[in-house]
């Protein structure tokens, strides 16, 4: 097919097919990877984000791969997907259950859970500068422990 149309470069068809190429790439650009933070899934209203979908995609990924080790299933890749699917499906609906009871830690409850981060030590103790250093390019930084 290229071969041909190289050899018709100039043709009026080869220019209708370019720009029918050029036309949808502006109208629907390329896909997932512009940049944009538009929902991916909607559970019962609340949309789950790409960045968000990422994040439990590289979890479920690396969780799978330590169960199955060398022994990768052929659609591996399907299956993290799936399984990414569901667990968002599930830690929202789990959520959005326990905001309609009411079940909702304190924030002091939260505090102390957030301070007995590893994650967040430097020498053994709590380091808010690193606390705030990772939350800072995460938007929704949870009520109660940003000060408010």
């Amino acid at each position: 097919m290229l071969a041909y149309m190289r050899k018709q470069a100039n043709t009026t068809l080869v220019w209708l097919i370019i720009g029918a190429i050029a036309v949808v790439f502006v109208f629907f650009g390329l896909g997932r990877g512009g940049g944009g933070d538009t929902a991916m899934i909607s559970v019962n209203g609340q949309e789950i984000s790409p960045r968000e979908y990422e994040n439990v995609f590289d979890e479920v990924r690396a969780q799978l791969g330590q169960r199955f080790g060398d022994d990768l299933p052929p659609d591996f890749e399907r299956l993290c997907r799936m399984t990414t699917v569901g667990e968002l499906i599930n830690r929202t609906l789990v959520s959005q259950f326990s905001v309609n009871l009411g079940l909702w830690p304190s924030r002091e409850a939260v505090a102390k859970t957030v301070a007995g981060m590893e994650a967040f030590h430097i020498d053994g103790r709590f380091n808010l500068e690193l606390y705030q250093s990772v939350l800072k390019p995460n938007p929704g930084t949870p009520p109660g422990l940003n000060g408010e």
